[in-house]
């Protein structure tokens, strides 16, 4: 995996970007290259950053791009989360996983998942 993350803040808001590839390399198959971009929002529910024991919304919107043995597609995602900065080391956070599937074709699957997270900083 390799992967490059910056961020940026408009008036008080976060807006985390990030680029990655990765490569599956399997047993009688073509290897598979993957790129992704995403970028996030969060925003605190009360004051101008997300503090420790404070709320927070977070959406990410990320675009997926697969090649594999000539074949090429696409997937978007989008979350939309509730989190919880308990501490500087831990956030959970609890929402909703949108993904469209196979776009490029008449074959795109449509997914929902509830998504529970929990971010530790060792």
């Amino acid at each position: 995996i390799q992967q490059y993350s910056v961020g940026q803040t408009i008036g008080g808001l976060q807006f985390p970007h990030r680029f990655r590839t990765d490569q599956t390399f399997e047993q009688d198959e073509d290897v598979q290259y993957r790129l992704r971009y995403r970028i996030s929002f969060e925003k605190p529910l009360s004051g101008l950053q997300v503090d420790p024991r404070e709320y927070y919304i977070k959406v990410n919107n990320e675009y997926l791009g697969v090649r594999q043995g000539g074949e090429t597609n696409l997937e978007i995602r989008l979350l939309a989360a509730l989190g919880y900065n308990h501490s500087e080391d831990d956030q959970i956070e609890l929402g909703l996983d949108y993904r469209a599937e196979s776009i490029i074709g008449d074959s795109t699957e449509n997914l929902l998942w509830l998504t529970v997270g929990w971010y530790h900083s060792f």
